[in-house]
């Protein structure tokens, strides 16, 4: 569980330090995937997200794992719904196009 709330911790100190110098939504999220291809590609594709893979493998039995994995991405979307509430997209709109933006960034 430590290790899902670290990355998500991670995660979201990105995203919000993005958010505050990326002047959209699409620059944030074009930054941030070039940020993940940099980071998998040094690492030969070795390494990847445990706020996905450890919840994935330990699920459904290990609760709090799944929780610290769904209160990461929560985190997540709120972040870039915020950002796309800023661009001008109503709330609902924001909420559900966060959604698709982490899902299609995750491969989810």
């Amino acid at each position: 569980m430590a290790t899902v709330e670290e990355a998500g911790r991670r995660v979201v100190a990105t995203l919000e330090k993005l958010a505050s110098e990326c002047g959209s939504t699409s620059e944030l999220l074009r930054t941030h995937a070039r940020l993940l291809a940099v980071r998998m590609l040094k690492s030969g594709f070795r390494d990847g997200c445990p706020i996905t893979t450890v919840p994935l493998e330990l699920a459904p039995r290990e609760h709090t794992v799944a929780d610290a994995g769904r209160g990461a991405y929560a985190a997540r979307i709120s972040i870039l719904s915020r950002k796309l509430v800023d661009d001008g997209f109503a709330q609902a709109r924001a909420d559900a196009l966060a959604v698709l933006c982490t899902s299609s960034l995750r491969g989810r």
